[in-house]
C-alpha cells in the first residue's frame, strides 16, 4: 500500500490503483486524493473493503470535482453511510469523466440513495451504478425511479439485496416505461414475490431498451412466471432473463417453455434451483426442438431425472442448433446424456471441425465417438473428444478419429471426456496423439495412415 501511494504521489503514469482490502485509513485516502487532483493518467481506483467512512468519502468527492481522468471508482464494502453518499453525489453533479461507480454494501440507506438519485438527474457520464445491499427499501427505489426518468446516460443499474418490495417494484416499473437507455437491471434477492415480478413484467412489455433482467431469489412462482411469459411475447428487446432460486416449479417452467417455442428474443435463460421436476424438463425439451435463438440455459439444482434428461439430450442432438451453453449441475441427468448435451452445445458453437466414427467393441456392441473442435467463449480453440457406449478402460477406440487429423491436432490443446465422466483437461495435443496411436498389443507406435 505504501509503495503504491508513494508512486502515485511521485506522478507515476499508472492507469490503475487497486487497494482492495489493504487496510487503508482516512490518512491514506487523503494522500491518494491530493495526488488525484493533478494526476492525468489514473482511470481506475479500487478501495473496496477498507472500512472507510464518511470522512474518506469526503476526500474522494473533493478529488472527483477536479480530476479529469478517473473513469472507474470502486468503493463497495465500506461504510460511507448516507453522509458519505451525499459527498459523492455532490461531486457527481460536476464530474464529467466518471463512468462506473460501485457503492455496494455501504449502508447508505434511503436517504443516501436519494442523494445519489438527485445527482443522476444532472450527471451525463455515469453509465454503470452498483448500489447492491444498501438498505434502500421502497423509498430508495422511488428515488431511483425519479432519477431514471430524467437520466439518459445510465445503462446498468444494480439494486440487489435492498429490501425492495412490491411497492418499490412499482416505482421501478414506472421508470422502465419512461426510460429508453437502461439495458441491464439487477433486482435479485429482494423478496417481492409474484406481485413485484408482475409489475416489472408490465414494464418489460413496453420497454424498448432493457436487454438483461435479473429477478433471481425473489420468491417468484408460477403466477409470476406467467406474467413474465406474457411480457416476453410482446417484447423484442430483452435477451437475458435470470430467474434462479425462485419457485417456478413445473407449471412455471411450462409457461416459459411455451415462450421459447415461439419467436422469442431470449438468448440466455437461467432457471437454477426452481423446484422443476421431470414434467417441467420435458416441456423445456420440447421447446428446444423448435427454438432457434436461445444460446444459454441453466437448470442446475432441479431434479430433472434420467428420463427427462434423455429427452433434453435427444432434443439437443437431433433438433436444436442454437444452444451453446447448458448448465446441468445436480439434476439427476445421467453422465452419458450430459455428455451428449455437451457435444451438441459444442457443435452449435460453429466448430472448426466435427468428426464422428462408429467403433466396434469387444462383444459386438457398437459405440459412437465424436470429436468437436471449436472456439471456447474466451476465444481459445478447444477440442472435446467423447463417446457413448464405448470402452471406459481403453481409449484405443479413439484412434480412427485422429489418424487422419495428425497435423491439425498436434498444435492444439485438447480436452478428453470419457464416457464414465472422467475428464482430462488441457492435455498437450501431441502427447495425446502419441497415446492414441500407441498399439496396446505390442507397445509399438502406430504411424498415421496416408491419405
Amino acid at each position: 500500500t505504501e509503495d503504491a501511494l508513494c508512486a502515485l504521489a511521485a506522478g507515476s503514469d499508472a492507469t490503475e490503483l487497486r487497494l482492495k482490502v489493504k487496510g487503508c485509513d482516512d490518512e491514506d485516502v487523503a494522500l491518494i486524493c491530493v495526488a488525484l487532483q493533478s494526476h492525468a493518467t489514473l482511470t481506475t481506483l479500487n478501495l473496496q473493503g477498507n472500512k472507510l467512512g464518511a470522512s474518506a468519502a469526503h476526500f474522494i468527492a473533493g478529488a472527483l470535482k477536479v480530476n479529469a481522468s478517473l473513469t472507474t471508482l470502486e468503493l463497495q464494502l465500506n461504510d460511507i453511510g448516507s453522509e458519505g453518499s451525499r459527498s459523492i453525489s455532490e461531486a457527481l453533479t460536476v464530474n464529467v469523466c466518471l463512468e462506473t461507480l460501485n457503492l455496494g454494501s455501504n449502508s447508505i440507506g434511503p436517504a443516501g440513495g436519494g442523494c445519489i438519485a438527485e445527482a443522476l438527474k444532472a450527471n451525463a457520464t455515469v453509465t454503470s451504478l452498483d448500489l447492491h445491499r444498501n438498505g434502500l427499501g421502497d423509498e430508495g427505489a422511488r428515488f431511483m425511479s425519479e432519477a431514471l426518468k430524467a437520466n439518459a446516460a445510465l445503462t446498468v443499474l444494480k439494486l440487489e439485496k435492498n429490501a425492495i418490495g412490491a411497492a418499490g417494484c412499482g416505482y421501478i416499473a414506472q421508470a422502465l416505461i419512461a426510460n429508453t437507455t437502461l439495458t441491464s437491471l439487477e433486482l435479485q434477492w429482494n423478496g417481492f414475490g409474484d406481485e413485484g415480478a408482475g409489475l416489472v413484467a408490465e414494464a418489460v412489455t413496453v420497454s424498448t431498451s432493457l436487454a438483461s433482467l435479473n429477478l433471481s431469489g425473489n420468491g417468484v412462482g408460477p403466477a409470476g412466471a406467467g406474467l413474465l411469459s406474457d411480457a416476453l411475447r410482446a417484447n423484442s428487446a430483452l435477451t437475458s432473463l435470470f430467474l434462479n432460486y425462485n419457485k417456478l416449479q413445473d407449471a412455471g417452467a411450462g409457461l416459459l417453455a411455451d415462450v421459447l417455442k415461439g419467436d422469442s428474443a431470449l438468448t440466455t435463460l437461467e432457471l437454477a434451483h426452481n423446484e422443476i421436476g421431470p414434467s417441467g424438463a420435458r416441456l423445456l425439451a420440447c421447446a428446444l426442438e423448435s427454438n432457434a435463438t436461445l444460446s444459454r440455459l441453466a437448470l442446475d439444482q432441479n431434479w430433472v431425472g434420467r428420463e427427462a434428461g434423455g429427452l433434453l439430450a435427444e432434443a439437443m442432438i437431433l433438433c436444436n442448433q442454437s444452444l451453446t451453453e447448458v448448465s446441468l449441475g445436480d439434476t439427476g441427468i445421467s453422465v452419458p446424456d450430459q455428455q451428449s448435451i455437451a457435444i451438441a452445445a459444442g457443435r452449435n458453437r460453429k466448430p472448426l471441425l466435427v468428426l464422428t466414427v462408429d467403433c466396434q467393441q469387444q462383444g459386438g456392441s457398437s459405440g459412437l465417438l465424436m470429436m468437436v473442435i471449436c472456439r471456447s467463449p474466451s476465444g481459445e480453440e478447444r477440442a472435446t473428444v467423447t463417446g457413448m457406449c464405448c470402452s471406459t478402460t481403453r481409449i484405443s477406440e479413439l484412434r480412427p478419429l485422429v489418424e487422419s487429423q495428425t497435423v491439425s491436432l498436434q498444435s492444439r490443446r485438447l480436452q478428453l471426456v470419457l464416457p464414465d465422466g472422467r475428464l482430462w483437461e488441457e492435455l498437450d495435443g501431441s502427447a495425446l496423439l502419441e497415446e492414441l496411436l500407441l498399439d496396446p498389443t505390442d507397445g509399438a507406435e502406430k504411424k498415421p495412415q496416408e491419405a
